[in-house]
């Protein structure tokens, strides 16, 4: 059950951490869990509400995501961490992810309107 969990918020958080340069992948703007996830980031972080995040507002994000991983993981994050300099730098979280594939499934996204609409 711990390693589900630790599994689960890895999985969540990792694409946060992902690339230092602002270019992250957009969840999906329709229904469903992908947009939900869109709209308690931006309600959180948008400070300005401009409907997106900048990059002050993406760090921000990150770091709060960071520190949240730590303190509900530390042993995972410490595994990560593989530089011991307490964040995870882009190269980490590729090699993370990587990791993850041979052990669990990419989450599914919906493709397309939702059915009846």
């Amino acid at each position: 059950m711990i390693r589900t969990t630790a599994l689960a918020a890895l999985v969540a958080c990792l694409p946060l951490f992902a690339a230092e340069n602002g270019e992250h992948p957009k969840p999906p703007k329709g229904d469903g869990e992908g947009a939900d996830h869109r709209k308690e980031m931006l309600d959180k972080y948008d400070t300005n509400k401009d409907g997106k995040l900048d990059d002050s507002e993406r760090k921000a994000m990150r770091d709060a995501r960071t520190a949240e991983l730590k303190t509900a993981h530390p042993k995972l994050f410490a595994a990560l961490d593989t530089d011991g300099d307490g964040t995870l730098s882009e190269e980490e979280t590729r090699t993370a992810m990587e990791a993850l594939r041979g052990i669990a499934p990419p989450p599914a996204r919906r493709q397309g309107p939702p059915e009846g609409k």
